[in-house]
């Protein structure tokens, strides 16, 4: 059974061959896929040898396991062709980045790109439209913490994205869940409580123009 944030990651995969799961979580997601269907082959992959051998725990006695590959590598490089699907969750921006950055041309030939990072998403979004990515779906969820999921495709070609669309992601702003308007609120909240804090003026004026920003989005719902 996945937790709220893997079971949201995994909405986003549409059904596919291979599904490749960048520092697998116990193989939780892989096991699941399988289960439900949305792969047909899966691929857990870690760096580290520990959580590969939960993934393998998490498999043992699973009817699926002649339907995955246990890898111990770095990144994708060592992942044989296709991925139809890949996942890297759970791991911060620039981690998520440096791995996408490693094997950057193989990555653009992936369908599908499914991308959690738990803090710094704004920038994750600025690095992926610069490279020519666009925002294919957006999931936000409160599971003791704000999480947002990514699902990514690229286009050769950068998108054309504002800044503000970069920080509280295009898709969300265009969705509009109650889930993502009750953190609108919490953040603007926040911003304005910082800017009546800071001394310093031009972090000071950041701070309310941006607070502003979501109060005239936070409007179009009334």
């Amino acid at each position: 059974m996945l937790d709220p944030r893997l079971s949201t990651v995994l909405e986003l995969i549409e059904p596919c061959g291979v599904l490749a799961d960048i520092g697998t979580d116990h193989g939780y997601l892989p096991l699941e896929a399988l289960t439900v269907g949305k792969c047909n082959f899966a691929i857990a992959a870690d760096i580290n040898s520990g959580p590969l051998n939960r993934a393998r725990e998490t498999f043992a006695g699973s009817p699926y396991l002649a339907n995955v590959e246990f890898l111990l590598c770095d990144g994708v490089k060592e992942i044989p062709n296709p991925i139809d699907a890949l996942v890297i969750a759970g791991m911060g921006a620039e981690t998520a980045v440096m791995i996408l950055r490693n094997d950057l041309d193989r990555i653009k030939t992936i369908p599908q790109l499914i991308l959690q990072v738990n803090k710094d998403v704004d920038a994750l979004r600025r690095t992926m439209t610069d490279w020519g990515f666009s925002i294919v779906d957006e999931r936000i969820l409160f599971h003791k913490h704000y999480y947002v999921v990514i699902k990514f495709a690229y286009l050769q070609t950068k998108p054309t994205v504002s800044e503000f669309e970069i920080k509280y992601g295009p898709v969300l702003l265009k969705r509009r869940d109650p889930i993502f308007l009750t953190y609108l609120r919490s953040r603007m909240h926040h911003l304005e409580k910082l800017a009546l804090q800071i001394s310093n003026q031009t972090k000071r004026h950041a701070f309310e123009n941006e607070a502003l920003a979501i109060r005239t989005t936070l409007d179009k719902e009334r």
